[in-house]
């Protein structure tokens, strides 16, 4: 399987290498055809980076919440870890800090209801991640209020903030499973990762030049590209570990990624870029409103749909304020 998807890898991301630095002249036809293919290599990546990092996992005695909040989550973030720094290095401060918020509450909005139902029995484990979320939100709230154009060393604080999550949140080693010998393709995890960078950012490319030539409304092209475009590796990503039923590593996925944005990513490219918080601040307020909702959920014994109703209010909301 891993050398024909190593085959597959390789032609796909020559074809998004190069239609990339060309898209400009295409027909309507051939975007729409980029798109598909773009979704089916995010797919097939997707799934054998996943195969992968659960073996890790397993040979080196991991535990599935830590496969899905380190491993799998770097995986599903790093092509839009490429598109915020290079964002925020070239100047477009607006920018860099949309792709992440857009991402981020997208990501909340669609798994935390899914979340709510499938693993609700597995919350209460996750309840740190909830704090760091909200700690996230609140340093972030702050730094909007009190600048426009944020100074490179607010990016020290966030960065902390990842590296005492990621020390707060390992286990003492008698917690962790046993050590198993099972094989481990690295090659194919990297040629994942790679195809997975290309296929999204030609998913973007190939959608803005789609709502380009259609005429769609500014509102949708940017809902389209910011939230679900950038969230597709994770959008797969999760729907995959919903089907091997894994709630642990899903649960971890949806904080990893998310703490991971919100803290290391938007530190990073604060320290070497222009990042500018304060045009999202209706968003950091809707992050922060999650992360409670998080935590409230890892309180409780959810057993009836109502009990999640809150958030799909917060995302009809959302809709609402973005379309006015």
């Amino acid at each position: 399987m891993n050398r024909r998807f190593f085959a597959v890898s390789i032609i796909l991301s020559i074809f998004f290498a190069f239609f990339s630095l060309v898209y400009d002249s295409f027909p309507l036809w051939l975007y729409i055809t980029g798109i598909i293919l773009g979704i089916i290599a995010l797919y097939i990546s997707g799934d054998v980076f996943l195969e992968e990092a659960l073996h890790v996992g397993i040979k080196y005695g991991i535990s599935s919440k830590s496969v899905g909040t380190y491993i799998i989550s770097f995986g599903a973030v790093i092509d839009e870890f490429a598109v915020v720094f290079s964002s925020s290095i070239r100047g477009y401060g607006s920018l860099s800090f949309g792709t992440i918020q857009g991402s981020n509450v997208i990501t909340l909005i669609i798994f935390l209801p899914i979340l709510a139902l499938v693993a609700r029995k597995n919350f209460s484990g996750f309840r740190k991640d909830g704090y760091v979320l909200l700690a996230v939100s609140l340093v972030a709230l702050a730094m909007s209020v009190q600048w426009i154009r944020d100074p490179w060393y607010l990016g020290i604080p966030m960065i902390a903030i990842y590296a005492i999550y990621a020390l707060v949140n390992r286990r003492p080693p008698g917690d962790l499973p046993q050590k198993t010998e099972i094989g481990v393709d690295y090659t194919a995890m990297v040629a994942a990762l790679v195809l997975l960078g290309l296929a999204a950012e030609a998913l973007v490319d190939y959608t803005v030049a789609v709502s380009r030539i259609a005429g769609i409304a500014s509102f949708y092209s940017g809902f389209i590209i910011t939230g679900v475009a950038g969230s597709l590796p994770e959008i797969i990503m999760f729907g995959l570990i919903i089907v091997r039923k894994d709630r642990e590593a899903t649960l971890g996925i949806t904080t990893g990624t998310t703490i991971y944005k919100g803290s290391l990513i938007l530190g990073i490219s604060m320290l070497f870029g222009t990042v500018d918080l304060s045009v999202g601040r209706w968003s950091i307020i809707l992050m922060s409103a999650l992360a409670l909702i998080f935590i409230f959920l890892s309180f409780v014994r959810i057993r009836k749909i109502y009990a999640v109703l809150p958030l799909f209010a917060i995302a009809a909301t959302y809709l609402v304020n973005l379309m006015i």
